[in-house]
């Protein structure tokens, strides 16, 4: 029965709908697997194998040790640092037919890679290189090239010796197709293409924390080989074989890696001093001429480096009228970048960058029954402008500081010593009209 099994996002996540030792009708699906592999078990029944960390957890499978720990396989697709099983890893088989029976066994395995890998993974290059024309090509070379969407950071594919180097063809031969049959050439025979056939080359590369800040990979390959004519006198450059996008020739493949970036910005008041520079308690009200700061904690809370780092601060009266924008001053980071130069506005993950500002209580702000005060920042990722926003809080996760319901992003508040009043006395002068009638 055909198997499909899609989403393969990483070891760490959940499979569903998946149940151990049932016949199999029609579709049977597994999803976000982190391996899969299509081999034989020792009575020689086909089977496909689905590999997750934590199998014992809530709908992912569960761990059968009566099944066999370790039949001989095929490797056909891995999203996976794991490279060999073992019944007591984290990896654990999950389901197969129910018996050896002939009727009873797999005819298609379907296999939708998607874009969305995470690190660690494994991303899965396949590379096709079809004689097209009438002579026999030799000495076939790849030269790949991965690198991140600005071209500036280039990776090494495992099956290279150096990024942007040739593929070891030796290693990373898959198999061959002619006029539609599969095939498998003898070593010697590795980078000789005949006519019409088509060499299968696979190139892996493991998702490094710069691939994820990168967050979208570009990859080329161009193929070189040598006709009975020249040297070197045949060469292509690959495409990624979708021609939906508007290009049809020679466009590059491109993946997109999963990211999770956020931003977490806390904001207090760390000083009050009063005309006279005199400290003052930070939770008083405060007075006309008052210098308030504020300190201004910006952390990078993600999985992927965040750029581009801005800040506007708002500062608004009890009506919520503007009464500035001050500019926040940047001091430091968690990490000892002590200089805007080192800095860069750019955050490394977990990364806190400490920025002050200060407002001095003018006439309209002491009129005011209460200032408030927020941040809003806006930072970047691979690819991508200004994707990252977080706003202020003033007091921490567990306070509902401005009663709104939601305990985040609450406003940095404090109290004038403004005290308005109003007395209003009302009085009368009884005036006769001449009636002598009051």
């Amino acid at each position: 029965q055909p198997l499909a099994h899609f989403d393969p996002v990483g070891s760490s996540a959940d499979f569903t709908v998946v149940r151990e030792n049932e016949f199999l009708f029609d579709h049977q699906q597994l999803r976000s697997v982190s391996r899969v592999r299509i081999g034989f078990s020792d009575t020689g029944k086909v089977t496909i194998w689905g590999y997750s960390k934590l199998p014992n957890s809530f709908n992912q499978g569960q761990y059968d040790v009566s099944q066999e720990p370790d039949p001989t396989f095929e490797f056909i697709a891995q999203s996976s640092t794991v490279e060999s099983y073992h019944p007591n890893s984290d990896y654990h088989f999950l389901f197969k037919p129910f018996n050896s029976g002939a009727d009873d066994h797999f005819g298609q395995l379907d296999i939708n890679l998607e874009n969305g890998a995470i690190l660690g993974d494994v991303i899965v290059y396949e590379i096709a290189v079809e004689n097209k024309g009438n002579v026999t090509l030799s000495n076939l070379e790849l030269q790949d090239q991965l690198r991140d969407h600005t071209s500036a950071i280039a990776f090494k594919l495992e099956e290279q010796l150096v990024a942007n180097g040739l593929i070891d063809l030796s290693t990373a031969y898959y198999y061959s197709i002619t006029d539609g049959q599969t095939s498998v050439d003898s070593p010697e025979n590795i980078g000789t293409v005949e006519v019409g056939e088509t060499e299968i080359y696979i190139a892996r590369f493991n998702v490094t924390q710069a691939a994820i800040d990168a967050h979208i990979l570009h990859n080329s390959v161009t193929a070189t080989a040598s006709s009975p004519q020249g040297t070197d006198d045949v060469s292509d450059v690959s495409d990624n074989g979708d021609n939906t996008d508007g290009n049809s020739v020679d466009d590059i493949t491109i993946t997109t890696l999963e990211t999770n970036p956020s931003l977490e910005v806390v904001k207090t008041i760390s000083a009050i001093s009063d005309s006279d520079d005199n400290s003052k308690d930070i939770t008083a009200p405060v007075d006309l001429g008052d210098k308030i700061t504020y300190n201004v904690q910006v952390t990078n809370t993600g999985d992927t480096n965040i750029t581009d780092i801005s800040l506007v601060d708002t500062l608004t009266d009890s009506n919520g009228d503007v009464l500035a924008t001050p500019v926040p001053t940047f001091s430091t980071t968690s990490l000892g970048k002590n200089s805007q130069a080192v800095y860069n506005n750019t955050l490394e993950i977990g990364e806190t960058a400490i920025y002050t500002v200060s407002y001095t209580v003018d006439e309209a702000g002491y009129d005011s029954e209460f200032l408030s005060n927020t941040v809003t920042a806006t930072g970047s990722t691979g690819g991508l402008s200004g994707n990252v926003t977080d706003i202020s809080d003033g007091d921490t996760d567990t306070v509902d500081g401005d009663g709104d319901g939601d305990f985040e992003n609450d406003p940095t508040v404090i109290a004038t010593s403004a005290s308005p009043s109003m007395t209003v006395v009302k009085s009368y002068t009884l005036i006769d009209n001449g009636d002598q009638i009051i």
